[in-house]
Formats: C-alpha cells, sequence, structure tokens
C-alpha cells in the first residue's frame, strides 16, 4: 500500500514538475517573438524619422522640385504627389518606402509641406509604419 501511494505521489510532482517547464517554455517562446516585433518594429519608426529629416533638410535647401517635380500644382490642395528619393537611402535596406507630399498650404507667413512616409518590411511585408507630418517654412 506505501508503494503504491509513493508512487502515485512521485507520478503526480513529476507531472506538476512538467506542467511548469512546459509554461516556462511557452512564456520565453511567446516574449521572444513579441520583443523581435517591438524591435522591428521601432527600427522601421527610425527609418521613417529619418527620411522625415531628409525631407525637411531639402525643403530648407530649395530641391523640393528635384523630389517633386510638379508640387508647385499641389498648392492649397491634397496633390497625394509620390516622392522620389535618392537610392542610396535604400541600398541593403530591408524596407520598402512609400513617400507622398499630402499638400502645400500657403499662410500669412510661409508654407506648410503635409507628408506621409510609409515604410514597410520585406521579410514580414504585414508589419509597417506610418508617419504623416507637417512641416512649416517661413
Amino acid at each position: 500500500m506505501r508503494k503504491g501511494i509513493a508512487l502515485l505521489t512521485v507520478l503526480f510532482l513529476t507531472l506538476i514538475a512538467l506542467i511548469f517547464s512546459a509554461v516556462a517554455i511557452y512564456i520565453s517562446i511567446t516574449s521572444t517573438t513579441i520583443s523581435g516585433g517591438e524591435k522591428r518594429y521601432k527600427s522601421a519608426l527610425e527609418y521613417a524619422k529619418g527620411i522625415s529629416y531628409y525631407l525637411t533638410d531639402e525643403i530648407l535647401s530649395g530641391n523640393i522640385n528635384s523630389l517633386v517635380p510638379n508640387y508647385t500644382n499641389c498648392i492649397n490642395n491634397q496633390c497625394n504627389l509620390s516622392v522620389s528619393l535618392p537610392k542610396t537611402i535604400f541600398s541593403n535596406s530591408n524596407y520598402e518606402v512609400n513617400t507622398t507630399l499630402l499638400g502645400i498650404a500657403e499662410i500669412e507667413d510661409g508654407e506648410i509641406y503635409t507628408f506621409r512616409i510609409e515604410v514597410k518590411n520585406r521579410k514580414v511585408p504585414s508589419e509597417r509604419v506610418i508617419v504623416e507630418f507637417g512641416y512649416k517654412v517661413y
């Protein structure tokens, strides 16, 4: 009788240990996936921010014509013109980028340029970052 109780106790403790181990493995696998997704998101977001800095530099230096040839046609309305970024920005990149000039609004002391930047991960196409921003030039 004692051997039977001892066997049941050992089997019960083994079952609890297996369940605990399975839960620990599951948690470690899912947290790795989440942290990897967060890392890719932050990387794509930084990429979009870099493109926004590039665009603002081009506006300030007066080179907006080279990026958006027909930008003068979209003052005070939604123009949705595609922005042509230099190929050097995309060399060895894991991202596909679509940049759009949404509009230019003339105000009494300058202009406001509105852009939309969409960055997609080439390896995981369902992951993307969209950044829209306005930039006022005096």
